[in-house]
């Protein structure tokens, strides 16, 4: 008889791929690694690729977890080293190569309009970099290049600028000593230069030693034994603007240095042995916007990974997503001797439908297309009070569904301090708290206005819902073709179009209290709105806010409730409103449209 199985015992793994591997073991972690479609794996082992990039959640700690072990088993000899650049550069160390990089500058500075805060950590990183190469190259008796003349001078150099370098403060300390004369003491005529000076020649000899290294590295000689170094956690997160920048610049300079190192180690094409760097796609777009990028596109162009889940035929099981849940599953079923295909899982599992919709559908609709969701989903189910049934039903549904949203809300906080601070963060949440699911640009733009105007959003309304598109808090829809489009489908741009509707991932709506019922209330529509469009009437200037004027108006002998954007007042340019009206002024308005969301009538006086 074939033994029964609740969801508390299916694998469900961790939201941090480290802490999988630690954790529950290597073995368990790669049993139920699903690889995307878009992925060859030889491409790294075998070809130019060393960047993988992808948003929060995507795996790209598991992919390089997952590498890791991989090149091991196919090469015993295989030596890798893992760097979590989070964890292994704190914000003290942070710091003290921030010291060091403004010196390096500020010595080196050759073009005298430069920015005089600017840093830059590229001689610092090749130095940590080769100081990795080095010891591993030293724990595994010189088996990843060869110790000949070549080594040993690249090495020899190495160690004279650790020596010249405090690597715990990152400070230079100048081999050159000076002394100082003493007032009033004819029997001393030693002559002094200053510190400064002699701190501008260590700093340039530090320099010159790192292009030295470089140039010695290249003549090294490697040996056929596979060597991965790999460099995760390119992570910054927004929260004072200075230490910001300088995290971006950390990061911008680091894959600049990895990209030269590998391609010295890529002589003859030998592409084994290579830094293997995995970043997060908004820390890319920040650097572009932020700092100076230094070209950092084209740099990485061509070597970069990206991490994409998309399939074309989302109501199928085959969709790598739905794999890594029934992966899962498999593997507890496995555990009790029952050994079903992927069909059989899902058929023994899932119902054909929740609420009407497909349920692999649905169940996607709440996802981003990441790994780390399902993760979540199953984390949130086992937690569950219905964690003890035998199925993935709807009641389960019902019960973890809402949880759920709220640490999917958390986990988009998270991505949105790559690009904002916490309070804009809490602002931004808040305007669409209590909103709706769909809306117009015009309806967020007046909703806002009208509840958030202290906010300091408004100004900046389509450049956050662009932001917003690309985290996947939004996308749009369209009910002419009842078509969607969003960022983690491969839809490339928000839409502001007439046709095009904006809308809240499903995924958010229970944490953010909005639903189809709420939007469908709010859709009401007056009796005698499409004759009442376009007729001109009188009305009376209430108040004025800062980016419209709210009025009123009769129709029938019955009042009505208005607005007049700050851009509909006049057709000249409007930089305050009270400069064309004013509360208690009364004129003639044309009416354009009743906003149902709000229940108000928007009009303007340019007809």
């Amino acid at each position: 008889m074939e033994k029964q199985l609740t969801i508390q015992d299916i694998y469900h793994g961790r939201l941090d791929a480290k802490d999988e591997v630690l954790i529950d073991g290597i073995d368990n972690f790669v049993e139920s690694f699903i690889i995307p479609n878009n992925l060859d794996v030889n491409q790294i082992s075998h070809n130019a690729q060393c960047f993988v990039s992808g948003y929060k959640g995507t795996g790209k700690t598991a992919l390089l977890y997952y590498l890791e072990d991989k090149f091991h088993k196919q090469n015993d000899k295989t030596i890798s080293v893992f760097i979590p650049f989070r964890e292994d550069y704190s914000e003290v160390k942070r710091k003290n190569m921030t010291n060091m990089a403004h010196r390096i500058v500020s010595h080196l500075k050759i073009d005298p309009t430069a920015q005089t805060d600017d840093e830059d950590f590229e001689y610092i990183w090749s130095l940590e970099i080769f100081k990795h190469i080095i010891d591993a190259n030293g724990k595994n008796k010189g088996n990843i290049f060869t110790n000949d003349k070549s080594w040993k001078e690249f090495k020899q150099t190495i160690k004279k600028i650790e020596k010249d370098v405090d690597i715990y403060r990152f400070v230079i300390k100048p081999s050159i000593t000076y002394t100082q004369s003493v007032a009033n003491s004819s029997s001393v005529t030693a002559s002094v230069e200053p510190e400064e000076a002699l701190r501008k020649e260590a700093f340039q000899k530090f320099v010159y030693s790192i292009d030295e290294a470089y140039e010695l590295f290249e003549q090294v000689t490697r040996s056929d034994t596979p060597f991965y170094i790999f460099i995760d956690e390119l992570e910054a997160y927004y929260g004072d603007t200075k230490i910001f920048n300088r995290d971006l610049r950390l990061i911008r300079d680091l894959l600049i240095v990895a990209k030269r190192i590998n391609l010295i180690m890529w002589k003859n094409r030998n592409f084994n042995a290579k830094i293997v760097c995995a970043y997060r796609t908004e820390i890319m777009n920040a650097i572009n916007r932020d700092i100076i990028p230094k070209e950092i596109n084209k740099i990485i162009g061509g070597y970069d990974i990206p991490l994409i889940w998309n399939y074309n035929n989302t109501n199928s099981i085959e969709h790598p997503i739905m794999k890594i849940l029934i992966r899962r599953i498999q593997m507890a079923e496995k555990l009790l001797g029952n050994s079903l295909s992927e069909m059989e899982i899902f058929r023994k599992w899932f119902p054909e439908k929740y609420y009407g919709e497909d349920s692999v559908a649905y169940i996607l609709n709440f996802t981003w297309n990441k790994p780390r969701d399902i993760v979540r989903l199953l984390i949130t189910a086992k937690n569950s009070i219905k964690s003890g049934k035998k199925e993935f039903s709807v009641d389960v549904i019902d019960a973890v569904i809402k949880t759920y949203s709220e640490k999917c809300l958390e986990e988009t906080q998270e991505e949105m301090r790559a690009i904002y601070s916490n309070k804009q963060i809490d602002d931004i949440i808040q305007c669409f708290r209590g909103f709706r699911i769909r809306f117009t640009l015009q309806e967020l733009e007046y909703h806002v206005g009208k509840n958030h105007h202290n906010d300091g959003i408004l100004n900046n309304t389509k450049s956050i819902l662009r932001d917003l598109y690309r985290i996947g808090v939004i996308g749009n829809y369209s009910g002419l073709s009842d078509s969607y489009h969003w960022q983690h489908k491969g839809d490339s741009g928000l839409l502001f179009t007439d046709e095009w509707q904006m809308q809240i991932h499903r995924a958010l709506w229970g944490a953010l209290q909005i639903s189809k019922r709420h939007d469908k209330a709010a859709s009401a529509i007056p009796k005698g709105s499409i004759e009442y469009e376009g007729k001109i009437v009188d009305i009376m200037v209430e108040k004025i806010e800062n980016e419209f004027a709210r009025v009123s108006f009769e129709i029938d002998s019955i009042s009505h409730n208005g607005i007049i954007f700050k851009k509909d007042v006049s057709t000249q340019y409007v930089e305050r409103i009270t400069d064309y009206i004013q509360s208690g002024f009364s004129t003639e308005a044309k009416i354009i449209r009743y906003d149902k969301n709000h229940r108000v009538w928007v009009l303007t006086r340019i007809y």
